[in-house]
């Protein structure tokens, strides 16, 4: 019974250190349960429980979320950002990481411990040498002394909006340059339109007098016909001499 007090203060002390060190950006910092007797064990796992719970919420994210300490060196990135940067990145720098277009890969996050405020930006990364259009949200970590002793960052993905966007942007600058094609071939087709239309036009003038000028030839053929079709009749009507 005499040792309560010891152990709870133990557990006490133990506790802050642990605030401290998540809040400083060591997220996957435990509870060392073998500090503490027996039962008192349990609130040990008890304290632990919870941190897993929110732990397991950020490595679910779809998001990267990356922890840095002052010296700009990651101590902690959840499993999108293990994916994102391949291998291990717990003691690499951000800016090695990020690898940025420019050389600005922790420009937000310094920022952000200097301002003591969120710092976003959009930029071009390339981690393991692919191009990646990311959005980044630089947070400053606070000590228990209200200093900045680091920086959570949630990078998004954003490769594929931004694509879009370009393409977008592309069609509408080509857009002029298309109507000026299109009315060039609409006005070409309506002349030509135009240009068969009086041919068109010009066509019964030229069917009537091409009529008048046969019709001088057309009348004696006509009377010759008329006149054999005629013989032709009479000669059948006449008895042939054998007869």
């Amino acid at each position: 019974v005499r040792e309560i007090p010891a152990v709870l203060g133990n557990i006490i002390v133990s506790g802050n250190k642990l605030a401290d060190s998540i809040r400083n950006g060591h997220l996957r910092n435990q509870f060392d349960t073998a500090t503490v007797p027996g039962a008192f064990q349990r609130i040990g796992q008890a304290i632990n429980t919870v941190a897993e719970a929110f732990l397991q919420l950020i490595d679910a994210m779809p998001t990267t979320v990356m922890a840095c300490a002052k010296d700009m060196r990651v101590i902690f990135v959840n499993r999108a950002g293990q994916t994102m940067f391949g291998g291990e990145s717990i003691g690499r720098s951000c800016r090695e990481l990020i690898n940025a277009s420019g050389g600005s890969g922790d420009d937000t996050g310094r920022q952000a411990m200097e301002r003591k405020s969120a710092v976003n930006a959009e930029l071009t990364a390339n981690p393991q040498g692919k191009r990646t259009e990311v959005s980044v949200s630089s947070i400053p970590l606070i000590d228990s002394s209200g200093e900045a002793s680091g920086f959570v960052e949630i990078i998004t993905d954003i490769t594929e909006i931004k694509d879009k966007q370009a393409t977008m942007t592309k069609v509408a600058n080509e857009a002029p340059s298309i109507s000026d094609r299109v009315a060039a071939a609409a006005q070409e087709l309506a002349a030509q339109v135009a240009a068969i239309s009086r041919r068109a036009e010009a066509q019964p003038p030229r069917v009537e007098s091409t009529a008048r000028a046969l019709t001088p030839i057309n009348a004696p053929v006509l009377e010759a016909a008329h006149h054999a079709t005629h013989a032709s009749h009479q000669g059948a009507r006449s008895p042939s001499p054998a007869q």
